[in-house]
């Protein structure tokens, strides 16, 4: 009996200890420091026409922090304000592929930084992909068109520990569609209004040029319509655009098209317009989603009816953003009219975010940086998303979005009006958003 008794106060000992072991150990856990995380945004605010959208990028970046800031914080992660970059030339008049290199360097050595939304530009994007790739970071773009980046035939360029199987997933991805679409949605739509006949324009960046090529080798190749003559503007410098736009209009007008197409972005395109119309041309403009801003119909369209563009999804126009994007937003920006990117971009700080989460919670978020980082790919290139913007889609093993939809629109008064959307049906099967 005394055995018994002497064994039970030993077990209630033993019970003791350890309880008062386990809630050492919880207080412990408890007063641990969370572990800071954030992403970094980089786009070129520095470039006058652009503003305006890359506020908005940004915004969509911090307003998808704010709403994970509580969840991280559950798991012993301190979601910390983004790190916004600007990729900008010092004197606004071009984006700085040194500066893009140098901001995915600078968000590569913080520690904190779990991922990369953007580029704004294709052409940042092939700076910093292989940049970001090499360090096992996700970059997500809300804006990025051009097919290259996403294009199996050189991976081993933009996603080289993708192309050589170091990484199962790529690092790069982008939630719109590219212009090997809307280049042909473009000439598409300019066929069904009756033009057979355009100017080609481009400035030379890997966006516009790219978009002008797919848009006039389907118009010409495919639709029967003529391209009647091209220029080029010289975006070297402010003054250099104004020049070459000037010129190119000249060439224009002798040529009497019945169509610009432009493809070209924000801050070029403007000029060119403005230059075509000083010179006399009263035809149809026509651009990408790189004039989606409300503020270049503002500042360019001079109350003409016939510009026109395309976008590389259904959001191209504030009043089109979706409401439960739009309260979110405006909880934190009362006021603010969004940008052709804001609900883009939350999306793309979404699923990096809640990738960041998944990893955490399923234990695999550790070890030095690069397997951190590398450890949410996983569950961004296999995952299934549904988001504001974009809606129910996935990505497939390129990084592109799953979603083939694209839109028209046209400037009416003060604000873009949609025409016509494209949906997959629309869309010949054969034009795939990259090789």
């Amino acid at each position: 009996m005394k055995k018994l008794l002497y064994l039970g106060a030993m077990i209630t000992f033993i019970g003791s200890f350890s309880l008062v072991g386990y809630q050492k150990t919880q207080a412990a856990s408890s007063q641990a420091p969370l572990v800071s995380v954030r992403l970094c945004s980089s786009a070129p605010v520095g470039v006058g026409g652009d503003a305006h959208i890359v506020q908005g990028i940004w915004h969509g970046v911090s307003v998808a922090t704010a709403s994970w800031r509580a969840r991280f914080k559950r798991v012993g992660l301190n979601l910390v304000a983004p790190l916004d970059l600007d990729d900008a030339k010092s004197d606004g008049s071009a984006v700085d592929p040194a500066k893009e290199a140098s901001n995915a360097r600078t968000c590569l050595g913080d520690r904190a930084a779990m991922g990369y939304v953007g580029t704004l530009n294709s052409s940042m994007a092939q700076v910093s992909e292989p940049i970001l790739n090499r360090g096992g970071m996700a970059m997500i773009s809300p804006s990025n068109t051009n097919p290259i980046l996403t294009n199996p035939l050189v991976r081993s360029t933009y996603e080289p520990l993708y192309a050589s199987h170091r990484l199962k997933y790529p690092t790069y991805y982008r939630v719109v569609t590219t212009d090997a679409l809307q280049g042909p949605v473009g000439a598409i739509y300019m066929k069904s209004l009756g033009i057979t006949n355009f100017y080609l324009v481009d400035d030379q960046q890997t966006y516009g040029a790219g978009l002008a090529q797919h848009m006039a080798a389907w118009a010409t190749g495919h639709l029967g319509m003529s391209e009647v003559g091209s220029g080029h503007l010289d975006t070297s410098s402010t003054a250099a655009t104004a020049t070459s736009a000037a010129a190119v209009a000249r060439q224009v007008v002798a040529k009497k098209p019945q169509a610009i197409y432009c493809g070209c972005d924000e801050p070029y395109s403007g000029p060119m317009l403005a230059a075509a119309r000083r010179q006399g041309f009263t035809g149809y403009y026509f651009g990408g989603d790189a004039i989606n801003d409300v503020s270049f119909g503002t500042k360019y369209a001079g109350g003409v009816a016939n510009l026109y563009k395309t976008y590389s999804t259904t959001v191209g126009n504030p009043a089109a953003t979706p409401k439960s994007f739009l309260k979110l937003e405006h909880k934190y920006y009362p006021g603010w009219i969004p940008g052709p990117y804001d609900t883009f971009s939350y999306d793309a700080a979404d699923i990096i975010l809640s990738a960041v989460y998944k990893s955490k919670l399923a234990g695999t978020l550790k070890g030095n940086a690069f397997q951190r980082r590398s450890s949410i790919l996983k569950y961004i290139g296999g995952g299934h998303f549904n988001e504001p913007g974009i809606g129910p889609f996935h990505f497939d093993k390129n990084g592109d979005t799953s979603v083939r939809v694209l839109s028209v629109w046209n400037w009416k008064g003060s604000t873009w009006s949609l025409l016509k959307v494209f949906y997959s049906k629309d869309i010949p099967a054969s034009i795939r958003p990259t090789p």
